[in-house]
């Protein structure tokens, strides 16, 4: 009977090893390998589709990085446990002109003992892709499998994103701002006055400005739903501001409202607000400008006790062309709330706002090296720009 223990042991160390073995070659195989699809719209818009795509097929995103200026690696992962079979699906998207994208689906079954499980099928993931590239009028252009031509459709012109003009005297100004403190689990003190204080700046900047405070998760989607009527509408300069809870579960950014009862982890998701619909939302109306500012890195009892919950927020590598987003503090890590009247990083975002003839990127800098300034380094505002054009909140 001895026997028969060590061989099962024998066998299952194999698997297990066999498992992180095929995560390793997934990822080294060549670019190219797979089914692949050309779509008519950006790098920058397939990559967050794809992500979109990895969430739809129910595969937890392993990470993405970029392989170079015109490649983005994602890995999707579903992990093999007792007798299921896990799947890694690679997709590689790679720019082959401004306007046309390819999409390469590359997948493996992971370690298991079902013997009757299938991977996810490539068609599935462009499904996926173009049902959200439909929301927004494009089309594909082509599929193919290895070099085989299957199917081919008209292409169709993908909008061009106009950049903001350097004086914006013209550009419509459309603010959504949102602070949240009063929860029932951790209270804040800042958030209502960081939202109250950016509001005030920006109404005095020619912004149109919604602002909502304690917010629950009903109130926060349908701001959101109001904040991107507003911007199909007048177009121009669109920023969104949340001050509060966040939290990161399975590589998402989630906003917490102020009446969430979060106990269990896929609460989160339930009742949280995902940040990427505002990313969407954007993108979907072409948008010419969109600042996003995240002031939700605080301390939080949401990302104890959570197998797929992390501190801080995730990074958001890709931001939708025309776009700059901004977190208080690096992904991952934690900002105070602060002792004062203002949160650290929202006093010195409206100091370097008021400051005339300094364009967007200048006024996150100055706020970077600020906030690291005054807080000995432990807090480092985090920025990633897709930014086409010049924006200045005041320019003489």
């Amino acid at each position: 009977m001895g026997h028969y223990w060590i061989l099962f042991g024998f066998v299952f160390l194999s698997l297990v090893a066999s498992a992180q073995t095929s995560t390793d070659k997934v990822k080294k195989a060549p670019l190219d390998a797979g089914d692949s699809r050309d779509f008519s719209a950006s790098l920058e818009t397939i990559v967050q589709y794809a992500k979109g795509a990895l969430n739809d097929v129910n595969l937890e995103l392993e990470f993405i990085e970029q392989v170079d200026n015109n490649s983005y690696m994602l890995m999707g992962i579903r992990r093999a446990s007792g007798f299921s079979w896990g799947e890694i699906l690679r997709l590689v998207v790679t720019r082959k002109s401004a306007t046309e994208t390819t999409v390469y689906v590359y997948a493996k079954k992971k370690v298991g003992m079902n013997l009757t499980a299938k991977t996810t099928k490539p068609s599935t993931i462009f499904s996926s892709i173009q049902s959200q590239l439909a929301l927004a009028g494009d089309k594909p252009l082509t599929i193919t499998s290895g070099n085989t031509v299957e199917k081919k459709s008209e292409p169709v012109q993908a909008a061009v994103v106009v950049p903001v003009a350097v004086n914006n005297s013209s550009q419509k100004r459309t603010a959504l701002v949102i602070g949240n403190a009063q929860y029932s689990k951790a209270p804040l003190r800042n958030p209502v006055n960081d939202a109250l204080a950016i509001s005030k700046q920006l109404k005095l900047m020619g912004f149109e400005v919604f602002t909502y405070t304690n917010a629950g998760q009903a109130e926060m989607k349908s701001a959101i739903r109001k904040f991107g009527d507003a911007l199909n509408k007048n177009s121009g300069v669109g920023l969104f501001y949340y001050a509060g809870h966040g939290v990161q579960s399975n590589g998402k950014n989630y906003l917490i409202p102020v009446d969430a009862n979060i106990e269990r982890e896929y609460d989160i998701e339930d009742q949280g607000v995902d940040s990427g619909l505002v990313l969407r939302m954007m993108e979907l109306y072409k948008n010419p400008l969109n600042i996003i500012v995240l002031d939700a890195c605080r301390n939080n009892p949401y990302s104890r006790g959570f197998r797929s919950v992390e501190e801080g927020l995730a990074p958001v590598y890709v931001a939708p062309t025309g776009s700059i987003i901004s977190f208080a503090t690096a992904p991952g890590r934690t900002a105070s709330d602060g002792d004062g009247e203002n949160g650290l990083y929202t006093q010195e975002l409206i100091k370097a706002m008021q400051q005339p003839n300094k364009n967007l990127e200048e006024v996150f800098k100055a706020v970077r090296i600020n906030v690291a300034k005054l807080s000995n380094s432990e807090q480092i505002p985090w920025t990633n720009s897709s930014l086409m054009g010049e924006f200045y909140f005041i320019k003489k």
